[in-house]
């Protein structure tokens, strides 16, 4: 495929690249849940199975791009993990450095990246960060490089915001705001909330979602929407279960199904939010 050439480098598939591409999907559909490329084959109903491997993902994305007429966009998407020395130098310049990104975080870094530790805590500083070397209580904002150990898996305990090194970096530059940032909330029930209120008052819902934020996300917006009940599965008090693909052999779906309870993918969840978000339109029109 043409994409797939220009995105390939010494044979070997772009990781950056694919997520330049994700993000070019987000501005063209601003207003899915969940931007993982699982979602995306959900959303977009493809009709391959789900990606076994790294490369298999990669593919996925590609061949949503190019349906989208998308494809041609990504020669002229900057990367942001080729931290040669000449970025180094370049993140170093204040003008680049948008100020008060960051403030209000206390941040911990871990894991392995282009950059060394140091670099990475004085550009957080200059964006009003404060820094911490071990994830505690008042840690409010970890940044993942490759390889992290221990102090991920307390941060997922401590249910706080995790984002990576080029998301930090997309931050830092004004590029994205942080991913559970209030306004995102805001974004989606402004778009779905009348759908929400109109079909999901007073029903009881379960999510089997993989991503605790996701999921955290998703509960937000129910609860900001309408009056429904985010509940563990229960097969005698459950009326809409919502799972991600990732969970398409899991036994509660069956269950699910045995009960005659509604069940609906993220992406089919999706789908019906925006069909009939446009019918509300057209109505008040």
């Amino acid at each position: 495929m043409m994409i797939k050439t220009c995105l390939k480098q010494d044979n070997v598939m772009s990781k950056d690249r694919v997520n330049d591409l994700i993000s070019l999907i987000h501005k063209q559909q601003p207003n899915l849940f969940s931007y993982d490329v699982v979602d995306l084959i959900d959303f977009y109903n493809s009709e391959r199975n789900l990606p076994r491997n790294n490369e298999e993902r990669y593919d996925a994305v590609f061949e949503i791009a190019e349906s989208l007429g998308i494809s041609e966009e990504v020669s002229t998407v900057k990367r942001y993990t080729d931290f040669n020395e000449e970025k180094r130098k370049t993140f170093y310049r204040r003008s680049e450095i948008t100020y008060g990104a960051f403030s209000g975080r206390n941040i911990v870094f871990t894991g392995k990246g282009p950059f060394v530790r140091g670099e990475l805590m004085s550009l957080a500083r200059r964006a009003g960060a404060e820094i911490s070397s071990a994830v505690s209580s008042r840690t409010n904002l970890l940044v993942v490089g490759s390889k992290p150990g221990s102090k991920l898996r307390k941060a997922k305990r401590l249910n706080m915001d995790i984002i990576t090194i080029e998301e930090f970096f997309n931050i830092l530059e004004g590029k994205s705001a942080l991913a559970e940032d209030i306004s995102e909330i805001d974004k989606l029930v402004e778009v779905y909330g009348e759908v929400l209120e109109r079909n999901y008052n007073n029903k009881n819902i379960s999510i089997l979602i993989k991503d605790d934020k996701l999921k955290s996300k998703i509960c937000k917006v129910f609860s900001s929407s309408c009056k429904a009940q985010i509940i563990d599965f229960d097969h005698k008090k459950t009326d809409i279960l919502i799972y991600q693909l990732y969970y398409e052999n899991n036994s509660l779906l069956q269950i699910a199904e045995d009960n005659n309870i509604q069940i609906m993918s993220l992406g089919e969840f999706n789908r019906n939010l925006m069909q009939l978000s446009d019918t509300c339109v057209k109505i008040r029109k």
